[in-house]
């Protein structure tokens, strides 16, 4: 039904409600369309009728503007406009509908449920005024505010966006008056700056509109350069707590080094690797024949690519529903509140985060220019399973490397110039996991350093120790990372750092410049992705105006070579150093526990480390099934600063692979139940 206007230009309110007089509604507006009842021609014009707006049909005029909502706000601007439109003496009222266009969603003021004083996660601006198009102001703050648009930048700009997008703009009219446009938006000043600086980058970068020199610098409370595990965590927290916050990172996805080419990708392989050694070892015992499993690797290199999609992807969209910007280029310092980033505008702080993790180390070895020379990235790259594979470097990335590709088939030899493997570990994981190694076919050169690389175009002649040579197909040159702080800016800003060492920061994240903080690989002794996470949520409350402190007492070690190895706390050797002769052990056996028995995984142990006076858990070291996994138990521990006899009076599940934490604890008081009582070993009541 036609709306009808009674003689006092009042709306007839006797219409029917509901979906079913919609569809009546709906139903009669066609059939009079086509009887040519709306409306008469004269001339060629199209005549109202009374009470009637020039687009009688409500949708017909909205649909002038490409704007999405709910039902309900989208009748309101349908019905509810048409109504104040056709009273008599009434002018337009200002309607407010939530649109989203072209992937930027434009929110109404706030968020239900919301604090005051609290940012909600998703804003944006207001469409404020009638939906008739009206073009932004663009006469400048009168006050002389330095990121007011003059009416030439504002017509620069306006001129080169397409039209149904000029549609949407034309409704925010206070969108060059920031001031002014608080009110607008309820006081979200960083929401309709966010807009306007994307709209201003957008068409900078695409080198349409040189002559806007204005729109130069993006403002924010928070800048986080890097968007790895420390720099996203840095940012989210910061935006969870209110602080308007930029991450700028200049690769195609965020996650960095371990989400694209480090810790993800590699542990996929990992977990490929696995499944060869159980369809190998362990199926036929359980009574599952497969027969003998055969590696696809361009499976497996797709399977893995989907994990790194979904991963970053994940990271993207936690920066959205957190109202976290994402600036795409490289940054650099330019002075201590502000980083210039290339292919962008440069980004204004108040504190700054910086997160720019670390690179591959090659040595000065001739003939590591060769092709077939790479870094943990060029072999995640690879497309085919080398023959041969030789590993220069034994510390966790080679040994982790060389355990996923002996399952995969390689022949691998590995090239050590200290005296063990993983020689920051244990050394009784690193004895164990050298034993392992030794059985499973992978050739170690302990004390040994490579002097040079020759490359005879099929492939590789490797010379190490005494004369001794190696041929390989492929060479993983695994020999450390180191921080990237170079050509960052922080000379000229005076943040102190070592370009071996990294940047030089305290337990709050701060730096030698105190509104500036460093996490992470740039700037961290351990060079894991879970320091650099705890990291960068301290910085993030810390530059929030917060108080946290990093603790590094209870750090878990997890490396996923095969047997697994993870450790936390102290070391023996660490112990003995720090306690001297009042340090216990216990070490329990896998072969004695039900459930590794059934997954037909006895190898390793469990060792557990206190000192004697006060029975203090120091650390937990173990190697074995799924101990990368187990090793959080001794975090909560170590952390909680419990003693051995908590560890072993605890009732842990049967059968789990987590009661080896307990019989360990067991051992160490020499009260073992599932293994013999040590000689020297004294019971205890």
């Amino acid at each position: 039904m036609p709306l009808r206007v009674a003689d006092g230009g009042d709306v007839d309110r006797n219409r029917e409600h509901g979906a079913l007089a919609r569809i009546r509604r709906r139903v009669a507006h066609r059939d009079r369309t086509a009887q040519g009842e709306r409306a008469c021609c004269v001339g060629g014009e199209r005549e109202r009728q009374p009470g009637l707006s020039r687009e009688s049909d409500p949708r017909r005029r909205v649909a002038r503007r490409p704007l999405v909502g709910s039902d309900r706000r989208a009748r309101r601007l349908r019905d509810g406009r048409d109504r104040h439109r056709e009273r008599v003496g009434i002018r337009d009222r200002d309607l407010h509908v939530a649109v989203r266009h072209a992937g930027i969603e434009i929110g109404n003021r706030a968020g239900r449920g919301i604090a005051k004083g609290q940012r909600r996660r998703r804003t944006g601006l207001r469409v404020a005024g009638p939906t008739s198009g009206r073009v932004p102001r663009a006469d400048g703050d009168a006050d002389g505010d330095q990121d007011s648009w003059n009416r030439q930048e504002c017509d620069a700009l306006w001129s080169q966006q397409p039209a149904h997008f000029q549609s949407l703009l034309a409704g925010i009219t206070t969108l060059p008056r920031l001031r002014e446009a608080s009110a607008v938006i309820g006081g979200n000043v960083a929401a309709l700056e966010r807009f306007r600086t994307r709209l201003a980058r957008t068409t900078l970068q695409d080198g349409r509109c040189r002559g806007v020199s204005r729109i130069t610098r993006m403002e924010c409370d928070v800048a986080v350069l890097g968007g790895g595990p420390g720099g996203y965590t840095a940012a989210i927290r910061a935006a969870q707590l209110g602080a308007r916050t930029v991450c700028i990172e200049k690769e195609p996805e965020l996650g960095g080094t371990c989400l694209r080419i480090g810790c993800i990708p590699t542990k996929a392989w990992v977990q490929t690797a696995f499944s060869i050694k159980e369809a190998e070892h362990t199926f036929a015992k359980l009574g599952v024949q497969v027969g003998e499993p055969r590696l696809d690797f361009a499976t497996a290199n797709e399977w893995k690519s989907q994990v790194v999609h979904q991963m970053t992807q994940g990271v993207a969209s936690l920066f959205k529903a957190n109202g976290v910007e994402w600036v795409k280029g490289s940054g650099r310092f330019k002075d201590a509140n502000t980083i210039a980033v290339e292919g962008a505008e440069d980004v204004s702080f108040k504190s700054a985060i910086i997160a720019t993790g670390s690179l591959p180390l090659w040595p000065p070895i001739d003939g590591l220019d060769s092709a077939r020379c790479v870094d943990s990235e060029g072999l995640l790259a690879q497309t085919e399973v080398p023959r041969r594979l030789v590993i220069l470097g034994g510390g966790i990335i080679g040994c982790e490397f060389a355990s996923i590709f002996r399952r995969f088939g390689s022949e691998v030899t590995i090239i050590e110039m200290l005296p063990r493997l993983i020689p920051a570990e244990d050394e009784d994981a690193s004895k164990e996991l050298a034993k392992q190694f030794g059985k499973r076919g992978i050739d170690l050169h302990l004390e040994k350093q490579c002097t040079k690389v020759e490359d005879s175009g099929g492939g590789l002649t490797v010379y190490f120790g005494d004369g001794e040579t190696v041929e390989c197909d492929l060479m993983l040159v695994a020999v450390g990372r180191g921080p990237t702080v170079e050509n960052l800016g922080l000379d000229q800003i005076g943040v102190e750092f070592d370009k071996r060492e990294g940047i030089a920061a305290d337990e709050h994240r701060r730096t030698t410049l105190g509104h500036i903080y460093a996490v992470g690989d740039c700037a961290g002794y351990w060079q894991l992705a879970h320091t650099a996470f705890r990291e960068g949520e301290v910085a993030a409350e810390n530059a929030a105006g917060h108080h946290a402190i990093v603790d590094n007492r209870a750090v878990p070690r997890p490396i996923y070579t095969d047997p697994e190895i993870a450790g936390v706390g102290l070391t023996e050797a660490e112990a003995r150093e720090q306690y001297g002769d009042d340090v216990a052990t216990g070490m329990f056996p896998w072969v004695a526990n039900a459930r590794a028995v059934m997954q037909n995984e006895t190898v390793g142990w469990v060792k557990s480390i206190h000192e004697t006076r006060y029975g203090e858990l120091l650390g937990l070291v173990m190697v074995g099934p799924h101990v990368t996994d187990l090793v959080e138990a001794g975090v909560v521990a170590i952390d909680a600063e419990a003693t051995v006899e908590t560890v072993a009076d605890g009732m842990a599940a049967h059968p789990t692979l987590s009661e080896a934490i307990k019989e360990a604890g067991l051992v160490a008081l020499g009260r073992p139940i599932h293994v013999p009582i040590r000689k020297r070993a004294k019971a205890t009541a």
